[in-house]
């Protein structure tokens, strides 16, 4: 299997560890949605296991910041888990700005003609891929490394 890039995101406000995932297919072109995980007592072995099948070869993490761009409680809470999972793996995390990643999700749902409030989970995989693309977009203009926590 090629190595792929990995992106999760926060996707419940009052649930930090609720987590969405998309993997990037070999070239960075095509982001696609994976099973989202819970948070529970298996969170930390279901995300080895997901990173063990896809070998991602960066984790793109977004970090819910406030419109100012300062860091909020739920930007810490993310931090936190990132920190936590620096300690599962050696593969490089970036933080990557995700202030508009939900509205940039809806905007493209309307656009393919889905309602956004019966949309919940496309938003948040929608989300999670823009996140990764952004991503992807740093690493092509060779940015991305001002990202890693």
């Amino acid at each position: 299997m090629p190595p792929y890039k990995v992106t999760t995101t926060t996707i419940n406000y009052y649930d930090p560890l609720a987590q969405t995932f998309v993997v990037s297919d070999e070239n960075g072109i095509l982001a696609t949605p994976l099973d989202f995980l819970e948070n529970s007592e298996n969170l930390k072995d279901e995300l080895v296991n997901l990173l063990d099948e896809y070998l991602p070869i960066y984790i793109a993490v977004g970090i819910p910041k406030h419109l100012s761009g300062a860091d909020g409680q739920m930007a810490q809470a993310t931090k936190d888990f990132i920190k936590n999972l620096g300690n599962l793996t050696a593969i490089p995390i970036y933080g990557i700005d995700e202030r508009f990643s939900s509205k940039r999700a809806i905007g493209a749902l309307r656009e393919g003609g889905k309602d956004s409030r019966e949309s919940k989970g496309l938003i948040d995989s929608a989300a999670a891929a823009a996140i990764l693309n952004d991503a992807m977009d740093l690493e092509r203009k060779n940015e991305l490394e001002k990202c890693k926590i």
